[in-house]
C-alpha cells in the first residue's frame, strides 16, 4: 500500500458499497484447487531469500565492500559528553550513530 492511503478510511457509504451483496465475492467460496494455487504461491519453495540468513550477507564481506565502511562522514557532528560534577570529558563519539 501506498503512503498517500496510510489513514485512509472509508464512508459509510462506501464501505455499504463494498459489503454484502455488492462484493463480488458474497456468497462464494474458493474451491480446494484454487486454495491449492494460493498456498503454493506463498510457499517456501518460491521465496527466493528462503533458507538464507542476512547476518550471513554482512559476514561475508558485503559491509566491507561498501566505500563508506570503516569511514566517517565528512558532515558527521563530534559529540563529546561531559561530566556535570567537574565538567570534565568523559567520551568522545565520532557521530551521532556512534554515540546512540
Amino acid at each position: 500500500m501506498s503512503d498517500s492511503h496510510t489513514g485512509l478510511t472509508h464512508s459509510s457509504e462506501t464501505r455499504a458499497k463494498m459489503s454484502g451483496a455488492n462484493n463480488p465475492m458474497y456468497g462464494k467460496t474458493h474451491t480446494p484447487e484454487t486454495r491449492a494455487q494460493m498456498s503454493y504461491s506463498k510457499s517456501e519453495a518460491l521465496n527466493p531469500m528462503y533458507g538464507k540468513v542476512l547476518a550471513n550477507a554482512f559476514q561475508s564481506g558485503y559491509a566491507a565492500n561498501h566505500p563508506m565502511y570503516g569511514k566517517v562522514a565528512a558532515n558527521a557532528m563530534t559529540i563529546n559528553v561531559y561530566s556535570v560534577v567537574d565538567n570534565k570529558l568523559v567520551h568522545s563519539f565520532t557521530s551521532q550513530v556512534a554515540a546512540a
